[in-house]
C-alpha cells in the first residue's frame, strides 16, 4: 500500500482508519515530541545548535530571490491564505514561535530560510493538497524551527559541521575567522551559553551531527504525520516531491504508525 513496505496487518490497520486530523488546539508536550521521536532538548548536539540558531539566522542572508519573491511577498497572519492559516494553527501546536510566510511557483516542497524571524517558503502546489497533507509538510518544517533546529533543515551538512566545530571553538577561546564571525552574531548576553553548551558536547566525545540530522528529521516526520493522520496521502506528497527520501521515510513510518507511542499521542490529542 505504501510503497509495498508495509506487511498486510500494517496495511490493514492503515486502511480501516478513516483520516481524522488533529484539532491543532493544544501546544505538544516535550515528552510527546520524544515519544515521537523527536530527539530530546538536552540532546548534546540539539542543544550546541539550538544555542547558536538564532546567530546562524543572522550571519545568512534570507535568498527570497532565488524563490522568485520579495519581501513584499510575504503572507501576513491576517491575510487570511489558507495555508498561512495551516501554518499557524500547526506553529502553534508545535511551539514553533514567529515567522514569515511565502508561497512560491519555485519550489515543490516546503524550504526554510534564515532570518529574524526566519521565513517559511511554501509551494503554491501545496495549495491543491488535502488539508492533512498541508499540515504534514508544513509541520516537517516547523517541527524542527520550534527546537531551534532550523539549521539543521536548511544547511548541507558540511557547513552545520564546520559551524558546531566554530561553536566548540567558543568554549573553547579558539580565535580563528569563523569562530570570531559566530561570536560576533550572538545576541549579548548568549556566549555563556553557547559555551556551555559547546563543553557539554566536547564532553559527550562530539557525537555523530549526521546521526542526529538523520534522527531529527525523522522525528519530525513522525511528529507532523500524527497531526496530519493521513499516512496514505502524506507518503504520496512525498513521492511527488521528495522520490529520493519518500522510501525510507516512509517505511519509517509505517513502522511506527502502529506502535504504541504513535497510538498513546493519537488519544491524547483527541485522534482515534
Amino acid at each position: 500500500m505504501v510503497l509495498g513496505a508495509a506487511t498486510d496487518a500494517e496495511n490493514l490497520a492503515v486502511a480501516s482508519r478513516a483520516a481524522k486530523s488533529a484539532t491543532l488546539e493544544r501546544t505538544l508536550e516535550v515528552e510527546e515530541l520524544v515519544a515521537l521521536g523527536m530527539p530530546s532538548p538536552v540532546d548534546p548536539t540539539g542543544a550546541l545548535l539550538a544555542s547558536i540558531a538564532d546567530a546562524l539566522d543572522r550571519i545568512d542572508n534570507p535568498a527570497l530571490e532565488q524563490y522568485g519573491l520579495v519581501a513584499r511577498d510575504r503572507i501576513g497572519p491576517r491575510s487570511g491564505h489558507p495555508l498561512r492559516t495551516i501554518a499557524d494553527r500547526v506553529g502553534a501546536v508545535l511551539g514553533a514561535g514567529e515567522f514569515e510566510f511565502y508561497v512560491s511557483n519555485n519550489v515543490t516542497s516546503v524550504c526554510i530560510e534564515p532570518g529574524d524571524p526566519p521565513s517559511i517558503i511554501a509551494p503554491v502546489i501545496l495549495s491543491q493538497a488535502p488539508e492533512a497533507v498541508q499540515i504534514f509538510a508544513i509541520g516537517r518544517v516547523l517541527a524542527m524551527l520550534a527546537r531551534k533546529w532550523q539549521a539543521a533543515e536548511r544547511l548541507p551538512l558540511s557547513t552545520l559541521e564546520s559551524w558546531v566545530s566554530a561553536a566548540v571553538r567558543v568554549s573553547e577561546g579558539g580565535e580563528e575567522a569563523q569562530t570570531r564571525r559566530l561570536i560576533k552574531a550572538l545576541a549579548w548576553g548568549r556566549r555563556g551559553r553557547v559555551e556551555e553548551a559547546g563543553d557539554v558536547y566536547a564532553r559527550a566525545a562530539r557525537p555523530s551531527l549526521s546521526d542526529f540530522v538523520h534522527r531529527a528529521r525523522g522525528g519530525a516526520a513522525r511528529v507532523s504525520a500524527v497531526l496530519a493522520d493521513d499516512l496514505v496521502n502524506c507518503v504520496n506528497w512525498l513521492k511527488r516531491t521528495d522520490a529520493n527520501a519518500s522510501i525510507t521515510i516512509a517505511q519509517d513510518l509505517l513502522q511506527f504508525w502502529t506502535q504504541d507511542a504513535a497510538f498513546s499521542v493519537r488519544r491524547r490529542l483527541g485522534i482515534t
